[in-house]
Protein backbone atom coordinates (compact mmCIF):
# COMPACT_ATOMS: atom_id res chain seq x y z
CA UNK A 1 0.00 0.00 0.00
CA UNK A 2 1.07 3.63 -0.27
CA UNK A 3 -0.19 6.08 2.43
CA UNK A 4 0.30 5.94 6.24
CA UNK A 5 -1.50 3.02 8.81
CA UNK A 6 -1.44 4.02 12.33
CA UNK A 7 -2.88 1.23 14.71
CA UNK A 8 -3.76 2.97 17.50
CA UNK A 9 -7.02 3.08 19.01
CA UNK A 10 -8.46 5.07 21.81
CA UNK A 11 -11.37 3.80 24.11
CA UNK A 12 -11.90 7.66 25.05
CA UNK A 13 -10.76 10.08 22.48
CA UNK A 14 -9.88 12.60 25.18
CA UNK A 15 -7.51 10.17 27.61
CA UNK A 16 -4.12 8.94 25.82
CA UNK A 17 -3.98 7.09 28.57
CA UNK A 18 -6.42 4.83 26.90
CA UNK A 19 -4.89 3.99 23.56
CA UNK A 20 -3.59 1.05 22.81
CA UNK A 21 -1.35 -0.51 19.75
CA UNK A 22 -3.58 -2.53 17.19
CA UNK A 23 -2.39 -6.27 17.95
CA UNK A 24 -3.18 -8.87 14.84
CA UNK A 25 -2.70 -12.72 16.36
CA UNK A 26 -2.12 -15.69 14.34
CA UNK A 27 -1.19 -14.19 10.87
CA UNK A 28 -0.93 -17.46 8.44
CA UNK A 29 0.51 -17.51 5.39
CA UNK A 30 2.19 -19.59 3.01
CA UNK A 31 3.09 -18.04 -0.26
CA UNK A 32 5.48 -18.03 -3.36
CA UNK A 33 5.21 -14.40 -4.21
CA UNK A 34 7.94 -11.93 -4.37
CA UNK A 35 6.97 -9.90 -1.24
CA UNK A 36 5.51 -11.39 1.37
CA UNK A 37 4.33 -10.21 4.55
CA UNK A 38 1.03 -8.79 6.20
CA UNK A 39 1.71 -5.97 3.58
CA UNK A 40 3.89 -7.21 0.63
CA UNK A 41 5.27 -3.93 -0.44
CA UNK A 42 4.74 -0.29 1.41
CA UNK A 43 5.46 3.23 0.09
CA UNK A 44 4.61 4.98 3.31
CA UNK A 45 4.50 4.88 7.35
CA UNK A 46 3.25 1.83 9.55
CA UNK A 47 2.96 2.89 13.46
CA UNK A 48 1.44 1.33 16.12
CA UNK A 49 0.91 -2.29 14.94
CA UNK A 50 2.03 -5.73 17.03
CA UNK A 51 1.57 -8.90 15.07
CA UNK A 52 1.87 -11.89 17.43
CA UNK A 53 2.38 -15.83 16.88
CA UNK A 54 3.07 -15.34 13.12
CA UNK A 55 3.60 -18.26 10.88
CA UNK A 56 4.86 -17.60 7.08
CA UNK A 57 6.16 -20.22 4.99
CA UNK A 58 7.56 -19.09 1.32
CA UNK A 59 9.10 -20.98 -1.20
CA UNK A 60 11.53 -18.74 -3.60
CA UNK A 61 11.49 -20.67 -6.85
CA UNK A 62 13.88 -20.28 -9.65
CA UNK A 63 15.13 -16.79 -10.95
CA UNK A 64 13.01 -15.07 -8.41
CA UNK A 65 14.44 -12.63 -5.99
CA UNK A 66 11.78 -12.55 -2.58
CA UNK A 67 11.62 -10.11 0.42
CA UNK A 68 9.96 -11.17 2.87
CA UNK A 69 9.09 -10.36 6.80
CA UNK A 70 6.08 -10.65 9.37
CA UNK A 71 5.05 -6.93 9.05
CA UNK A 72 6.06 -6.26 5.52
CA UNK A 73 7.87 -7.78 2.75
CA UNK A 74 9.13 -4.28 1.35
CA UNK A 75 9.35 -1.11 2.51
CA UNK A 76 10.55 2.19 0.90
CA UNK A 77 10.96 4.52 1.33
CA UNK A 78 8.97 4.25 4.76
CA UNK A 79 9.14 4.59 8.21
CA UNK A 80 8.13 1.73 10.98
CA UNK A 81 7.49 2.94 14.32
CA UNK A 82 6.59 1.20 17.68
CA UNK A 83 5.73 -2.27 15.83
CA UNK A 84 6.95 -5.69 17.01
CA UNK A 85 6.19 -9.41 15.56
CA UNK A 86 6.77 -12.69 17.54
CA UNK A 87 6.66 -16.14 15.45
CA UNK A 88 8.39 -17.98 13.02
CA UNK A 89 9.18 -17.81 9.57
CA UNK A 90 10.22 -20.65 7.28
CA UNK A 91 11.91 -19.78 3.74
CA UNK A 92 12.76 -22.52 1.09
CA UNK A 93 15.13 -21.71 -1.97
CA UNK A 94 14.22 -23.94 -4.72
CA UNK A 95 17.95 -23.33 -5.99
CA UNK A 96 20.79 -21.44 -6.70
CA UNK A 97 18.65 -18.96 -8.91
CA UNK A 98 16.47 -18.18 -6.11
CA UNK A 99 17.49 -15.10 -3.28
CA UNK A 100 15.52 -13.52 -0.32
CA UNK A 101 16.05 -10.47 2.19
CA UNK A 102 14.38 -12.04 5.42
CA UNK A 103 13.83 -10.51 8.42
CA UNK A 104 11.40 -10.81 11.49
CA UNK A 105 10.13 -7.50 11.56
CA UNK A 106 10.33 -6.33 7.51
CA UNK A 107 12.35 -8.25 4.91
CA UNK A 108 14.37 -5.31 2.93
CA UNK A 109 13.78 -1.56 4.07
CA UNK A 110 14.84 1.84 2.50
CA UNK A 111 13.73 4.40 5.71
CA UNK A 112 14.10 4.17 9.20
CA UNK A 113 12.64 1.58 12.07
CA UNK A 114 11.91 2.90 15.61
CA UNK A 115 11.26 1.77 18.77
CA UNK A 116 10.66 -1.81 17.47
CA UNK A 117 11.38 -4.97 17.80
CA UNK A 118 10.96 -8.82 16.55
CA UNK A 119 11.48 -12.32 18.10
CA UNK A 120 10.53 -13.93 14.96
CA UNK A 121 12.50 -17.50 14.30
CA UNK A 122 13.63 -16.96 11.27
CA UNK A 123 14.99 -20.08 9.01
CA UNK A 124 16.54 -20.09 5.37
CA UNK A 125 17.47 -23.47 3.62
CA UNK A 126 18.47 -23.05 0.34
CA UNK A 127 21.60 -21.38 -2.00
CA UNK A 128 22.29 -17.93 -1.55
CA UNK A 129 20.78 -17.26 2.32
CA UNK A 130 20.71 -13.79 3.44
CA UNK A 131 19.39 -13.05 6.71
CA UNK A 132 18.85 -10.47 8.66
Amino acid sequence: FTGSLDGTFCTSPNDPLSCKTYKISNLRITSSSSAVGLFGVVKGAIRNVGLENVSIQLTVNDGIYATVGALAGNIGPGSVDNAYTTGKLDVSLSNSAAATNTGGLVGYLSGTVKRSFSTVDVHVSGAMDRTA
